[in-house]
């Protein structure tokens, strides 16, 4: 019985997995947003192509993501070869997760010294692409963040030698220039490295200091300042949750980990119990780190699931470490849970896949959205003169109707307390609405909350219909949900209703 439910456990993990690949591979050419910030993504790129600065003053024409530039970077590089589209954005997320999978695997077989748990761990990790926002495979930051992150990790445990330490500051130093919350993370792998690493920890933080420390100055002095301003001060002024100091464990964690969750932190007492220090304070730091960043990220409003990821990787990895542990001292006689048994363990992590099922083809795009896309590009298209979309700038883009800022960094701008950047993108937007600069304008509901823009909208133009009459079309795969429902055109006359 036991054989088979590990052989069964075995087999879920890898379906877990090919699951994953499946739904990557088959909405990776969508040619369209499968969530509502992706084209965003791809403007940043396609700034980086035409040799413009990503960081500079808010305004019309653009405002960037609060993100450090590396992903943009290499995503231009590889539109060099396969074209500006978003297959190869996806792409690069799609090996970044991959090698996540490898990361977390090669890490939980070098501590346990067999290859089931790892194969464990990244199956759960699979598993949890539902409840993770199924982000893996999309045109945002997040997996190629933690990939350099978990890559920073393999290194500091493969070794402490100085050549180590050197590998391990480079990769984290990269995973921050990818996303700023892995300089949360970070730092307690400083502390380990400072406290069990001396030798390795030296080439480790130089490396820290040299490339994330001389990155900012470079574009802090080249952006006059906007380079901090996007990444750190718009940030902090970002309204926190209160209700998600709780339900970030509760509902976010072990709602969705109540095995992993036991497991992982059992496997760190028992070894700081037997006197394991430097294995058990390095899991214990790093995964402090990895669930600050998660949790700090999650208080900010906006925060979605894919904020989690990395607190489900540190989870991932402790569910594969408890299964090892705790399957040895059971076969041993020296049974973690007093009366129960090796069959009961393989039930939990049965139990544990189960509550992380999801259904895969809610991930995928139907016919219909891509019907409705084109619909919307060929409405666009019959408008003459620039069409305004804050949702959908890829859309008016291939519409041959130009690219302008996306809604999501403007609202971030509108909703900061600096006057200056505000008042900037204010001034802009109101100054193109009074002048009809666009013959019509895409919108997303959301923007008309805003009641100057509703205000300045309503003077200049006037609705022209809804752009869907199927009510369940072009929705986003994941993420926020919203579609942009309003076509708006230019009225004859400030005063008539056209």
């Amino acid at each position: 019985m036991n054989r088979t439910l590990r052989y069964g456990l075995a087999l879920v993990a890898a379906l877990f997995f090919a699951v994953y690949v499946g739904v990557a591979i088959a909405r990776m050419g969508y040619p369209f947003q499968l969530e509502w910030m992706e084209g965003g993504s791809l403007a940043h790129v396609k700034r980086v192509l035409n040799g413009k600065p990503i960081y500079a003053a808010p305004s019309l024409d653009f405002v960037p993501y609060l993100y450090p530039p590396f992903y943009f970077y290499l995503s231009a590089a590889l539109c060099q070869v396969l074209g500006p589209s978003f297959l190869p954005l996806r792409c690069l997320s799609f090996l970044s997760s991959l090698g996540c999978f490898a990361c977390i695997f090669w890490t939980v077989k070098r501590e346990t010294k067999e290859s089931f748990p790892a194969l464990l761990s990244a199956g759960l990790f699979a598993a949890s692409f539902g409840a993770g926002g199924a982000w893996f495979d999309l045109a945002r930051v997040d997996s190629l963040f933690l990939f350099f992150l978990w890559a920073c990790i393999a290194a500091i445990r493969s070794s402490s030698s100085l050549r180590a330490g050197l590998a391990a500051g480079i990769l984290v130093s990269l995973s921050c220039l990818v996303k700023q919350t892995a300089l949360v993370a970070c730092v307690p792998l400083a502390v380990h490295s400072l406290i069990f690493r001396r030798r390795s920890a030296v080439p480790f933080l130089a490396a820290m200091a040299l490339i994330v420390g001389g990155t900012t100055l470079f574009y802090e002095k080249t952006s006059q300042g906007w380079y901090s301003f996007y990444l750190f001060s718009m940030p902090s002024q970002h309204l926190l949750l209160r209700r998600v100091l709780f339900s970030f464990w509760t509902r976010d964690i072990l709602c969705h980990f109540p095995v992993a969750s036991a497991l992982a932190a059992w496997t760190v007492w028992t070894g700081i119990r037997r006197g394991e220090w430097d294995r058990s304070m390095f899991f214990l730091l790093t995964g402090g780190g990895l669930f600050a960043g998660s949790w700090m990220s999650r208080l900010h409003s906006g925060g979605y699931d894919n904020v989690l990821l990395p607190a489900y990787t540190v989870l991932c990895a402790g569910f594969g470490m408890g299964v090892h542990r705790a399957s040895i001292e059971s076969r041993c006689g020296k049974r973690p849970w007093p009366g129960r048994t090796s069959t009961l363990l393989w039930g939990l992590c049965i139990f544990q896949f189960g509550v992380l099922f999801y259904n895969p083809f809610e991930q995928l795009p139907t016919a219909a959205d891509e019907r409705a896309a084109n619909g919307l590009k060929t409405r666009m298209s019959a408008v003459p003169g620039e069409v305004w979309a804050p949702c959908q700038g890829h859309l008016s883009s291939l519409a041959g109707k130009g690219e302008f800022a996306h809604q999501a960094p403007m609202w971030d701008v509108f909703r900061c307390r600096d006057d200056r950047a505000r008042s900037s993108l204010e001034k802009d937007v109101k100054e193109a609405l009074r002048s009809k600069r666009f013959s019509a304008i895409v919108l997303d509901p959301e923007l008309l909350c805003l009641p100057w823009f509703a205000i300045e909208l309503g003077r200049s133009y006037e609705p022209r219909g809804r752009n869907f009459s199927d009510e369940k079309v072009f929705w986003p795969v994941t993420g926020r949900q919203g579609r942009p429902e309003l076509f708006f055109v230019r009225k004859l006359s400030p005063d008539s209703g056209g």
